[in-house]
């Protein structure tokens, strides 16, 4: 897990350093997501499972140059809203 946590962070800054000032979007499965949220929220590793990523849900993550700001967590949109 430590490796796919790596590997899924260092791709988010990645992208933000090749699209500054852009909003992207990113899509992956449970645990990868969950290990970028415990290293955005700095939350240990160990205890990424407690992070609950639903089917279709967004996280929102703003990755600034001194910190990241999370505004979603976990947020499952209501299908009313999609039309």
């Amino acid at each position: 897990m430590v490796a796919v946590q790596a590997r899924s962070v260092d791709e988010q800054l990645r992208r933000r350093s090749a699209f500054p000032y852009q909003r992207i979007a990113l899509v992956s499965h449970g645990d990868p997501i969950r290990g970028a949220l415990s290293y955005f929220l700095g939350a240990p590793l160990d205890l990424f499972e407690r992070i609950e990523t639903s089917i279709r849900s967004v996280s929102v993550i703003t990755l600034f140059e001194n910190a990241p700001q999370i505004h979603r967590l976990n947020d499952v949109p209501r299908v009313e809203d999609a039309r």
